[in-house]
């Protein structure tokens, strides 16, 4: 029971999609009327708005996760597993917001947020692996399922942490099954990271 509460608080938190609030604030639309992907998460907001408001975004859904995570560890002695628990119901919540027919964003910032704060070294480890990942293949679908794939492969040594980690790569292969399922063809939508980064510089 302590579990469910810990999710539904989290799923809560998760519904306050802050890309769609600031895209309101910055453009009077809503984030899902914005570019192609129709995302309510930081790279479409910066991509079609700006830089501080993706940052706003980034930031929003990061303390989002956090305080589920806090309330689940202070308020329901949620323990560490609280911290996967509360952050899959956040991403849950982030992913499938009721409000807007269960329809939302991927889950990239709160799944990354949750994994960092549960085991911020492995989660460190998974993160590099994936963005090598992304800049070898120039794909960013193909390297946000790679760090949730190698977390699992890295974290999971109990029942719990298997399943909860299980769940967390479903969620992030089911929300970018539209761009992986095109890679094999090569139509997937590339991102070259380096040249963005040697343009900046």
């Amino acid at each position: 029971m302590q579990i469910l509460f810990i999710l539904i608080i989290g799923y809560g938190l998760g519904n306050i999609l802050i890309g769609d609030i600031v895209s309101r604030i910055y453009t009077k639309k809503s984030a899902f009327e914005l570019g192609t992907s129709h995302n309510p998460g930081m790279a479409n907001i910066t991509a079609h708005i700006g830089i501080i408001p993706g940052i706003l975004v980034l930031l929003g859904d990061i303390l989002k996760t956090v305080i589920a995570i806090v309330i689940a560890i202070k308020c329901f002695d949620g323990g560490r597993m609280g911290i996967l628990y509360a952050g899959l119901g956040a991403t849950l919540g982030h992913n499938f917001p009721f409000w807007h027919h269960f329809k939302g964003g991927k889950g990239v910032t709160t799944t990354a947020t949750t994994i960092f704060l549960y085991s911020p070294m492995l989660a460190f480890i998974a993160l590099i692996a994936g963005l090598i990942v992304v800049i070898v293949t120039k794909y960013l679908a193909l390297g946000a399922v790679v760090i949730v794939f190698a977390y699992m492969a890295l974290v999971a040594r109990t029942p719990q942490e298997l399943l909860v980690c299980a769940l967390f790569t479903a969620l992030m292969v089911y929300r970018n099954y539209s761009q992986l399922k095109l890679i094999p063809s090569g139509q997937a939508e590339k991102n070259d990271i380096l040249s963005k980064f040697k343009k900046k510089h």
